[in-house]
C-alpha cells in the first residue's frame, strides 16, 4: 500500500514549501553581499596598483636619465 503524504499531512508541505523559498531568499541575499564585497575589494586592489605605479613613475623620475630610459623600456614589456 502506498502512503498518500499530502492526504495525511498536508500542512507539511506547505512548510516544505515555505522553507525551500525562504532558503532561497537567504541564498540569494547571501550572493549579493558576497558580490559587493568582492567588488569593493577589487575597486580597492585596483587603486592600490595605480597608488604603486604612480609612486614607482615618481621614483623614475629621481633616477638619473640613462636609467630612467632603460626603465621605462622595462615598464613598457611588463605593463603592456
Amino acid at each position: 500500500m502506498q502512503y498518500d503524504f499530502m492526504k495525511h499531512n498536508p500542512s507539511t508541505f506547505t512548510y516544505v514549501e515555505k522553507a525551500e523559498s525562504l532558503q532561497e531568499v537567504e541564498l540569494k541575499n547571501s550572493s549579493k553581499k558576497i558580490r559587493a564585497e568582492q567588488e569593493r575589494e577589487l575597486k580597492s586592489f585596483r587603486e592600490s596598483l595605480k597608488t604603486e605605479l604612480k609612486l614607482l613613475k615618481q621614483e623614475i623620475d629621481l633616477l638619473p636619465k640613462a636609467i630612467s630610459v632603460v626603465l621605462s623600456q622595462t615598464e613598457r614589456i611588463v605593463f603592456v
